[in-house]
């Protein structure tokens, strides 16, 4: 509706009435005496955003659809998406998030990006921050923080760390192979 309103097309219909009433609808679709209406209303949904696509695709010229091209794929690839889909789109303003699995009872899942954070022990200063594309495993990462901690280390002029402390993420690592850090688990605080 927005790429509407921008361009000036007037819609033949906004729904936007009557998708409040479907997403309200929607809510709580795990209550066994909601599930049928939350389902039909999620199809309503989802046919309502495919007709408003379709339809400003039919209005919009060529040259404008080139400047909104990225933003239509994202939209057609969040309405074919399945529950079974791989490399889904869980936020139209963050695209790179990521659903996590924590293995944990009373949160299972977490949605976000994976990030390493790497700072002196002694000192508290943090010394790299490192954002990680998909979901790798915490052990994989050790070593990319590691090595960017080392160029900021090098520009400041710091000293490089003997021990490595770690949550249990980190299981399995025990030693990384370019600076001969050994890694401690800890069961306590999060510390890298």
């Amino acid at each position: 509706m927005l790429i509407a309103e921008k361009e000036g097309i007037e819609q033949r219909q906004t729904y936007k009435r009557v998708s409040k009433q479907h997403l309200r609808d929607a809510y709580f679709g795990h209550h066994p005496r909601r599930i049928k209406k939350a389902v039909m209303a999620r199809i309503k949904l989802r046919t309502i955003a495919k007709r408003l696509i379709r339809e400003l695709e039919r209005e919009l010229s060529q040259e404008v659809q080139q400047i909104y091209k990225c933003e239509f794929s994202k939209y057609k690839k969040v309405l074919i998406q399945e529950r079974t889909s791989k490399d889904k789109i869980y936020s139209l303003h963050e695209p790179e998030t990521a659903c996590i699995a924590k293995g944990k009872a009373g949160k299972a899942y977490e949605f976000g990006t994976k990030v390493s954070v790497v700072r002196g022990r002694k000192t508290g200063v943090i010394t790299s921050i490192k954002r990680f594309a998909c979901n790798p495993h915490d052990s994989n990462t050790l070593e990319k923080s590691l090595a960017q901690s080392e160029r900021v280390r090098k520009q400041v002029g710091g000293t490089r760390p003997e021990i490595v402390s770690a949550d249990r993420g980190y299981r399995g690592v025990s030693w990384v192979d370019y600076s001969n850090t050994h890694t401690k688990k800890h069961q306590g605080k999060n510390k890298i």
